[in-house]
Protein backbone atom coordinates (compact mmCIF):
# COMPACT_ATOMS: atom_id res chain seq x y z
CA UNK A 1 0.00 0.00 0.00
CA UNK A 2 1.10 3.10 -0.39
CA UNK A 3 1.80 5.23 2.41
CA UNK A 4 1.04 8.47 2.18
CA UNK A 5 -2.88 8.41 0.15
CA UNK A 6 -3.24 5.74 3.27
CA UNK A 7 -1.80 8.31 6.22
CA UNK A 8 -3.79 11.15 4.43
CA UNK A 9 -7.10 9.12 3.99
CA UNK A 10 -6.90 8.06 7.77
CA UNK A 11 -5.65 11.67 8.85
CA UNK A 12 -8.93 12.87 6.74
CA UNK A 13 -11.67 10.60 8.91
CA UNK A 14 -9.85 11.07 12.24
CA UNK A 15 -10.50 15.24 11.25
CA UNK A 16 -13.84 14.76 9.99
CA UNK A 17 -14.64 12.88 13.46
CA UNK A 18 -13.45 16.00 15.09
CA UNK A 19 -15.89 18.10 12.43
CA UNK A 20 -18.63 15.83 13.82
CA UNK A 21 -18.02 16.36 18.06
CA UNK A 22 -17.64 20.63 17.42
CA UNK A 23 -21.18 20.50 15.67
CA UNK A 24 -19.84 21.73 12.08
CA UNK A 25 -22.46 19.65 11.05
CA UNK A 26 -26.23 19.09 12.23
CA UNK A 27 -26.99 15.24 13.19
CA UNK A 28 -29.51 14.39 16.05
CA UNK A 29 -26.80 13.36 19.07
CA UNK A 30 -27.38 9.50 18.29
CA UNK A 31 -26.49 10.12 14.65
CA UNK A 32 -23.73 11.86 15.14
CA UNK A 33 -22.37 9.30 17.80
CA UNK A 34 -23.05 6.05 15.49
CA UNK A 35 -21.51 8.13 12.37
CA UNK A 36 -18.59 8.88 15.00
CA UNK A 37 -17.79 5.38 15.72
CA UNK A 38 -18.28 4.32 11.61
CA UNK A 39 -15.68 6.71 10.79
CA UNK A 40 -13.38 5.93 13.37
CA UNK A 41 -13.80 2.07 12.34
CA UNK A 42 -12.40 3.24 8.97
CA UNK A 43 -9.80 4.99 10.08
CA UNK A 44 -8.65 1.53 12.18
CA UNK A 45 -9.01 -0.55 9.22
CA UNK A 46 -6.42 1.77 7.40
CA UNK A 47 -4.02 1.72 10.43
CA UNK A 48 -4.23 -1.80 10.19
CA UNK A 49 -3.48 -2.48 7.12
CA UNK A 50 -0.21 -0.29 7.09
CA UNK A 51 1.26 -1.34 10.08
CA UNK A 52 -0.23 -4.72 11.78
CA UNK A 53 2.03 -4.64 14.71
CA UNK A 54 0.51 -2.12 16.93
CA UNK A 55 -0.97 -4.38 19.37
CA UNK A 56 -3.67 -1.31 20.80
CA UNK A 57 -5.30 -2.10 16.97
CA UNK A 58 -6.13 -5.15 17.54
CA UNK A 59 -7.37 -5.25 21.24
CA UNK A 60 -10.64 -7.28 21.00
CA UNK A 61 -12.40 -4.80 23.01
CA UNK A 62 -11.28 -1.83 20.92
CA UNK A 63 -15.34 -1.61 19.40
CA UNK A 64 -16.63 -1.28 23.20
CA UNK A 65 -14.40 1.80 23.99
CA UNK A 66 -16.20 5.51 23.59
CA UNK A 67 -15.34 7.47 20.63
CA UNK A 68 -12.69 9.94 22.64
CA UNK A 69 -10.47 6.90 23.97
CA UNK A 70 -10.83 5.29 20.46
CA UNK A 71 -9.87 8.30 18.37
CA UNK A 72 -7.34 9.28 21.01
CA UNK A 73 -5.33 5.63 20.15
CA UNK A 74 -5.80 6.06 16.83
CA UNK A 75 -4.49 9.51 16.78
CA UNK A 76 -1.18 7.97 18.43
CA UNK A 77 -0.74 5.25 16.12
CA UNK A 78 -1.19 7.51 12.88
CA UNK A 79 1.17 9.88 14.13
CA UNK A 80 3.42 7.10 14.95
CA UNK A 81 3.54 5.50 11.56
CA UNK A 82 3.76 9.60 10.10
CA UNK A 83 7.29 9.60 11.86
CA UNK A 84 8.69 7.07 10.28
CA UNK A 85 7.81 7.65 6.87
CA UNK A 86 9.99 9.42 3.95
CA UNK A 87 6.71 11.18 3.59
CA UNK A 88 6.63 13.44 6.34
CA UNK A 89 7.19 16.63 4.91
CA UNK A 90 4.61 15.64 2.69
CA UNK A 91 1.99 14.36 4.31
CA UNK A 92 1.75 17.55 6.41
CA UNK A 93 1.89 19.77 3.28
CA UNK A 94 -0.74 17.54 1.72
CA UNK A 95 -3.00 17.35 5.07
CA UNK A 96 -3.12 21.13 4.91
CA UNK A 97 -4.08 21.14 1.32
CA UNK A 98 -6.96 18.56 1.71
CA UNK A 99 -8.24 20.63 5.08
CA UNK A 100 -8.95 23.96 2.20
CA UNK A 101 -10.33 21.53 -0.45
CA UNK A 102 -12.40 19.70 1.29
CA UNK A 103 -14.99 21.05 3.10
CA UNK A 104 -19.08 20.85 4.32
CA UNK A 105 -19.64 19.48 0.49
CA UNK A 106 -17.58 16.74 1.71
CA UNK A 107 -18.76 15.93 4.60
CA UNK A 108 -21.94 15.60 3.63
CA UNK A 109 -20.49 13.09 0.68
CA UNK A 110 -19.08 11.35 3.71
CA UNK A 111 -22.16 11.12 5.77
CA UNK A 112 -24.54 9.96 2.79
CA UNK A 113 -21.79 7.00 2.45
CA UNK A 114 -21.40 6.02 6.00
CA UNK A 115 -25.25 6.49 6.44
CA UNK A 116 -25.64 3.51 3.81
CA UNK A 117 -23.67 1.05 6.73
CA UNK A 118 -25.89 0.54 8.86
CA UNK A 119 -24.65 -2.62 10.55
CA UNK A 120 -21.06 -1.16 10.76
CA UNK A 121 -18.62 -2.97 13.40
CA UNK A 122 -15.20 -1.64 14.56
CA UNK A 123 -13.37 -5.26 13.50
CA UNK A 124 -12.36 -7.34 16.83
CA UNK A 125 -9.75 -9.79 16.37
CA UNK A 126 -9.72 -13.07 14.72
CA UNK A 127 -9.04 -16.16 15.57
CA UNK A 128 -6.15 -18.30 14.56
CA UNK A 129 -3.46 -17.39 12.45
CA UNK A 130 -3.84 -15.18 9.10
CA UNK A 131 -2.99 -17.30 5.72
CA UNK A 132 -0.63 -15.85 3.67
CA UNK A 133 0.80 -17.12 0.86
CA UNK A 134 -0.08 -17.20 -3.08
CA UNK A 135 -3.95 -18.23 -3.30
CA UNK A 136 -6.01 -17.90 -6.49
CA UNK A 137 -9.04 -17.13 -7.13
CA UNK A 138 -11.82 -16.49 -10.08
CA UNK A 139 -14.73 -15.36 -11.16
CA UNK A 140 -18.51 -16.85 -12.17
CA UNK A 141 -17.80 -13.68 -14.34
CA UNK A 142 -15.71 -10.69 -14.88
CA UNK A 143 -17.04 -6.77 -15.67
CA UNK A 144 -15.14 -5.78 -18.67
CA UNK A 145 -12.05 -4.15 -17.84
CA UNK A 146 -11.04 -6.27 -14.89
CA UNK A 147 -9.40 -9.58 -14.68
CA UNK A 148 -11.63 -13.04 -14.27
CA UNK A 149 -9.10 -14.57 -11.99
CA UNK A 150 -5.92 -13.74 -9.93
CA UNK A 151 -3.92 -14.09 -6.94
CA UNK A 152 -4.99 -12.82 -3.60
CA UNK A 153 -3.59 -9.84 -2.27
CA UNK A 154 -2.89 -8.49 1.51
CA UNK A 155 -2.43 -4.78 0.33
CA UNK A 156 -5.21 -4.60 -1.90
CA UNK A 157 -5.59 -1.24 -4.03
CA UNK A 158 -8.32 0.98 -4.97
CA UNK A 159 -11.90 0.52 -3.56
CA UNK A 160 -12.58 -3.47 -4.60
CA UNK A 161 -10.02 -5.96 -5.94
CA UNK A 162 -12.50 -7.98 -8.31
CA UNK A 163 -15.81 -6.95 -9.62
CA UNK A 164 -17.88 -9.68 -11.61
CA UNK A 165 -20.48 -9.15 -14.32
CA UNK A 166 -24.03 -8.45 -13.61
CA UNK A 167 -25.55 -11.93 -13.33
CA UNK A 168 -27.49 -14.22 -11.15
CA UNK A 169 -25.40 -15.90 -8.29
CA UNK A 170 -21.95 -13.50 -8.87
CA UNK A 171 -19.52 -15.76 -6.86
CA UNK A 172 -15.49 -15.47 -6.10
CA UNK A 173 -13.99 -19.36 -5.49
CA UNK A 174 -10.78 -19.21 -3.56
CA UNK A 175 -8.29 -22.12 -3.94
CA UNK A 176 -6.31 -22.54 -0.59
CA UNK A 177 -3.89 -25.34 -2.92
CA UNK A 178 -4.67 -28.18 0.07
CA UNK A 179 -7.43 -29.41 2.72
CA UNK A 180 -6.82 -26.22 4.97
CA UNK A 181 -8.49 -26.02 8.82
CA UNK A 182 -10.00 -22.88 9.34
CA UNK A 183 -11.05 -20.96 12.04
CA UNK A 184 -12.51 -17.30 10.55
CA UNK A 185 -13.09 -15.28 7.24
CA UNK A 186 -12.92 -11.68 7.23
CA UNK A 187 -14.84 -9.80 4.14
CA UNK A 188 -14.82 -6.13 3.78
CA UNK A 189 -17.08 -4.69 1.68
CA UNK A 190 -16.35 -2.00 -1.70
CA UNK A 191 -14.62 1.15 0.07
CA UNK A 192 -16.93 3.58 -1.70
CA UNK A 193 -20.38 2.73 -2.20
CA UNK A 194 -22.96 -0.02 -3.16
CA UNK A 195 -22.74 -1.93 -0.26
CA UNK A 196 -26.18 -3.63 -0.92
CA UNK A 197 -25.23 -5.04 -3.76
CA UNK A 198 -23.56 -8.14 -1.78
CA UNK A 199 -26.63 -9.44 0.02
CA UNK A 200 -27.44 -11.70 0.37
CA UNK A 201 -23.72 -12.99 0.62
CA UNK A 202 -23.01 -16.53 1.62
CA UNK A 203 -19.72 -18.00 2.22
CA UNK A 204 -19.37 -22.32 1.28
CA UNK A 205 -17.06 -24.82 1.15
CA UNK A 206 -15.83 -27.75 -0.58
CA UNK A 207 -13.10 -30.09 -1.30
CA UNK A 208 -13.62 -30.64 -5.54
CA UNK A 209 -15.56 -27.80 -6.79
CA UNK A 210 -18.66 -30.07 -6.79
CA UNK A 211 -20.12 -30.13 -3.94
CA UNK A 212 -20.70 -27.17 -1.69
CA UNK A 213 -21.72 -26.94 2.10
CA UNK A 214 -22.84 -23.27 3.21
CA UNK A 215 -20.82 -21.70 6.14
CA UNK A 216 -22.78 -18.52 6.56
CA UNK A 217 -24.91 -16.29 5.30
CA UNK A 218 -24.85 -12.29 5.86
CA UNK A 219 -28.37 -10.57 4.40
CA UNK A 220 -28.07 -7.02 6.50
CA UNK A 221 -25.48 -4.11 4.78
CA UNK A 222 -21.73 -4.81 6.68
CA UNK A 223 -18.61 -2.63 5.82
CA UNK A 224 -16.91 -5.88 7.50
CA UNK A 225 -18.14 -9.33 8.17
CA UNK A 226 -16.20 -11.60 10.54
CA UNK A 227 -16.93 -15.25 10.48
CA UNK A 228 -15.76 -17.66 13.18
CA UNK A 229 -16.14 -21.58 13.46
CA UNK A 230 -14.93 -23.63 15.70
CA UNK A 231 -13.07 -25.50 12.91
CA UNK A 232 -14.12 -25.98 8.91
CA UNK A 233 -11.55 -28.03 7.08
CA UNK A 234 -12.21 -27.36 2.92
CA UNK A 235 -9.96 -26.58 0.23
CA UNK A 236 -12.25 -24.14 -2.16
CA UNK A 237 -14.02 -21.21 -0.60
CA UNK A 238 -16.71 -19.75 -2.82
CA UNK A 239 -18.58 -16.20 -1.95
CA UNK A 240 -21.29 -16.04 -3.96
CA UNK A 241 -24.41 -13.57 -3.03
CA UNK A 242 -28.16 -14.95 -3.82
CA UNK A 243 -29.65 -12.73 -6.11
CA UNK A 244 -29.31 -11.19 -9.93
CA UNK A 245 -26.36 -8.78 -8.74
CA UNK A 246 -22.93 -7.97 -9.14
CA UNK A 247 -20.10 -9.08 -6.41
CA UNK A 248 -17.06 -6.36 -5.27
CA UNK A 249 -14.91 -6.53 -2.07
CA UNK A 250 -12.20 -4.60 -1.24
CA UNK A 251 -10.69 -7.51 1.14
CA UNK A 252 -10.63 -11.39 1.67
CA UNK A 253 -8.69 -12.86 4.99
CA UNK A 254 -8.38 -16.18 5.71
CA UNK A 255 -7.57 -17.74 9.00
CA UNK A 256 -6.40 -20.89 10.02
CA UNK A 257 -6.49 -23.27 13.18
CA UNK A 258 -2.86 -22.12 15.34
Amino acid sequence: MNALPALLKVRYLLDQVDRLQGGAIALPPNQRGELQKQLLGKAVIRLRQLDDTQPQLFDPQLDLLPPAELRAIAERCLRSLASRTEFLAAYQAERQRSLRIWGALAMAMLVAVCAAVAAYRIPRSMPGTLLRGQYSWRLSSALSGYPASGELSASPAGDFFFSTGHQKQPSIVLDLLLPTDLVGVEVTNRQDCCYDRALPLTVLLSDDLTTWRELARRTEPFYVWQIRVPQARARYVKLQVENESWLHLYQLRLFSQK
